[in-house]
């Protein structure tokens, strides 16, 4: 393998690893949103042992339309 070819795949490899780092951020940053939304919906409802469960907090929504 030439050091152009090298250098070519190297820079591959580094553009799928910002991408993959870039898709854990992100991914990290919904699940503490979404965590955020659970936790102020259950406190909102008065049910604090709901505020590490979403479907429950959901089930618990959905009953009281």
């Amino acid at each position: 393998m030439g050091d152009y070819e090298h250098a070519e795949s190297l820079e591959a490899r580094q553009a799928h690893d910002a991408d993959l780092l870039e898709c854990l951020i992100q991914t990290r940053q919904l699940t503490y949103t979404a965590t955020i939304i659970v936790a102020l919906a259950a406190h909102h409802a008065g049910r604090p042992d709901l505020i590490r469960s979403p479907k429950r907090v959901l089930a618990h929504t959905w009953q009281g339309l």
